[in-house]
């Protein structure tokens, strides 16, 4: 009975702050907002129901970016704050950073790189992470020398797919870092228990070298 009374008690208190924050979104250019819920009063009022909170708090960011996804050039100028104060409500909750950081690529690429530096600060083992912000040094940035190093971070993580070490060694290529490729190409063959990737790899491996050895001649 105390549980439900405490629960229905954080949930008011999270609805209310929350609802004031849409109230003069309501009656304000969205843009004009001044407050959005801080991660430490949230959690505040939560108690021992902070998922529940995070979880409506990422229902309401959804929506405030979803209601103008179809305005073009829209600012955004919110969508941060709600991120960070929902992963400060819930930091073991990585969907909240990923998501996060996806939908501020739309955004700011470095307000994206910041959820995911975050992120990792409470997911260090979590290959997703430095796997995405390799994605946006390459994809968004046009950096292939920075994604290198951070597809390779990913690829010393446990669980990462076998693209992770195949796209950093790909990058260090296109910069000319043949040694760096074939090293974390190597490391995944030794690792691998997989006889085709094993055949894969040792293949890539045996063609940078040749590479390397033309170079060096």
């Amino acid at each position: 009975m105390k549980e439900k009374v405490l629960l229905l008690l954080a949930l008011i208190g999270v609805y209310f702050t929350v609802n004031e924050f849409y109230r003069l979104r309501r009656e304000k250019p969205a843009e004009s907002i001044l407050y959005v819920p801080t991660g430490k009063s949230v959690k505040f009022m939560a108690l021992n129901f902070r998922e529940i909170a995070a979880d409506y708090l990422m229902a309401r960011a959804l929506t405030y970016f979803g209601s103008h996804y179809y305005e073009r050039n829209f600012p955004y100028k919110w969508l941060y704050n709600l991120f960070d104060t929902i992963t400060t409500v819930d930091p073991l909750n990585r969907e909240a950073f990923l998501m996060g950081a996806r939908l501020l690529t739309v955004k700011d690429i470095h307000l994206s790189l910041k959820l995911l530096k975050k992120g990792m600060k409470y997911h260090p083992d979590d290959w997703k992470f430095p796997e995405m912000v390799g994605f946006i040094y390459f994809f968004h940035l046009k950096d292939p020398a920075k994604a290198a190093v951070w597809y390779e971070k990913a690829s010393k993580l446990p669980g990462h797919p076998p693209y992770v070490p195949s796209l950093a060694s790909k990058f260090y290529t296109e910069v000319g870092k043949y040694r760096e490729a074939i090293r974390v190409l190597y490391n995944f063959y030794v690792t691998t228990r997989d006889k085709r990737l094993k055949a894969i790899f040792k293949r890539d491996i045996e063609r940078l070298q040749k590479k390397l050895q033309q170079i060096q001649r």
